[in-house]
């Protein structure tokens, strides 16, 4: 059976087959190219913010490093960490927020959505 291999980079983050490989937050503060850039405006919606926040926390980020890190301020933070603690998507422990395996999906979700708008070539999941 052939499987095809994919790896790819998003705000510093390294993927294998929709799989993080290695996270650099370093990178990610750097960085400042949208996930759906090539559809014009410079304005992020909510749902890229969502997606960048869950991104970050993979490895558990304490509030002013996700601030800092995606360019959102305190109240907007607040916001969005709520939603996504709501929904499962991220879980507060040990003073930090970390991604969970349900954030994870929604992430991969969202970025083939924006691989399909900004006519980047999709593969089909297995």
């Amino acid at each position: 059976m052939n499987s095809v291999v994919q790896i790819y980079a998003i705000r510093g983050f390294w993927f294998l087959n929709e799989q993080i490989l290695v996270v650099s937050s370093e990178l990610l503060l750097r960085q400042k190219d949208s996930l759906l850039e090539g559809l014009g405006g410079s304005k992020r919606g909510q749902l890229e913010i969502m997606a960048e926040i869950l991104l970050f926390c993979s490895r558990g980020k304490a509030k002013t490093k996700i601030m800092y890190a995606t360019n959102i301020n305190y109240p907007l933070l607040q916001k969005y960490s709520d939603t996504l603690t709501s929904r499962g998507l991220l879980r507060f422990e040990n003073g930090k927020y970390v991604t969970t395996e349900k954030g994870f999906a929604f992430f991969n979700l969202f970025k083939r959505i924006c691989d399909m708008l900004t006519d980047k070539e999709v593969h089909p999941s297995t």
